[in-house]
């Protein structure tokens, strides 16, 4: 598969003629819910690519690599699927090589610049511009970009971790602001900007350096792992992913889901299974996959439910590690599969009534 923790258009449009029945469990039992997908293979050709996000409007990010075909490549470009046109960051950027981190519900994305991470390079593309930031020193990781464009960074110098918010034109320690940054890492945004912080007595927004809005308690296992990135959406629900010892000794990989008055439930999965949230909207909807690590295939959450996303659209036979990595507030969903030659591709789902 491709690595990555890729001009003329190829599209594929096929559209599920029957209605399927898709049954999850989660909560009480199971429950079916009818969901029918048009399918569009968003690959440009000659490359391979994977989905890393989607954004209101339906445009997805897509990391990509040359080459048509054979696994194992290292990602070089990142370019925007726009309803059947591609957008090259990287000749925008006039660099030779970037990885696409993240994009926001705007459109904007944040992606590195080379593959050097110490110290790390990054950019912002916004509005069809480009703009390259300052160097994060010590070895860098991009931790999460806000919908109003503000980059949360992570540096570290020898034994030392340090938290670093990207604003009016410079890297800034955020323990020199916030006051619990010293003590617990900061690991997201909350649609208002406002920054999460993972402390020991759970997930916490605080809208000022001093103010703790809420506290969401901690996931099934605590957060001894915690699996980036970390969501909430316009209604407060926070939706991420933890890893952590079960009591059979063996790790546990599990998506969660919820607000400061039920915490943080662990999500339903087939069998038990691990599973992986990749994505959430406004509407309550949860996009990821089962078995990520192993055979991932996709899955949707919906009141609390778990549906195989591969009875709800023609995926091409033979395809196999299908995830899906990104829901917007019009349930479009992006994801990427292999192909039976051993390619990457990029997909695009769209409801059908």
């Amino acid at each position: 598969m491709l690595q990555a923790k890729p001009r003329i258009i190829k599209r594929i449009t096929v559209v599920a003629a029957l209605a399927t029945t898709l049954t999850g469990c989660g909560g009480g039992g199971s429950t079916s819910n009818s969901l029918r997908y048009a399918y569009q293979d968003i690959t440009p050709q000659g490359q391979q690519c994977i989905a890393m996000g989607i954004d209101n409007q339906g445009d997805v990010l897509l990391d990509t690599v040359p080459g048509a075909s054979g696994p194992g490549l290292f990602l070089t470009n990142a370019i925007i699927y726009s309803k059947g046109t591609f957008t090259d960051i990287r000749k925008l950027a006039n660099v030779p090589m970037i990885h696409g981190l993240a994009m926001n519900q705007y459109g904007d994305v944040v992606y590195q610049i080379g593959q050097q991470t110490s110290p790390l390079t990054v950019g912002i593309y916004s509005g069809g511009t480009t703009t390259q930031l300052p160097p994060l020193t010590g070895s860098g990781v991009i931790v999460a970009l806000s919908d109003s464009g503000l980059v949360l960074g992570n540096s570290v110098t020898g034994s030392q971790s340090t938290d670093f918010l990207f604003t009016h034109g410079s890297w800034v320690p955020l323990a020199s602001t916030y006051f619990i940054a010293s003590t617990s890492p900061a690991v997201g945004f909350d649609p208002n900007s406002n920054i999460i912080f993972k402390t020991p007595t759970g997930l916490q927004i605080f809208t000022s350096p001093v103010t703790s809005q809420s506290n969401y308690g901690l996931p099934a296992g605590g957060l001894s792992t915690t699996i980036l990135p970390i969501f909430v959406d316009n209604h407060g629900r926070m939706t991420g992913n933890t890893q952590y010892v079960g009591s059979n000794g063996l790790d546990v990989i599990a998506g969660y889901s919820g607000t400061p008055s039920s915490g943080l439930p662990t999500l339903p999965s087939p069998n038990n299974g691990p599973a992986l949230a990749k994505g959430q909207n406004n509407n309550g909807e949860i996009v990821g996959a089962a078995d990520p690590f192993g055979k991932p295939t996709p899955l949707i959450w919906t009141n609390g439910q778990y549906h195989d996303l591969r009875g709800a659209a023609p995926f091409p036979s033979g395809s196999t590690s299908i995830s899906a990595s990104g829901i917007n507030d019009s349930n479009e969903i992006c994801g990427s599969l292999t192909m039976p030659d051993g390619s990457e591709h990029a997909f695009l789902l769209t409801p059908k009534a």
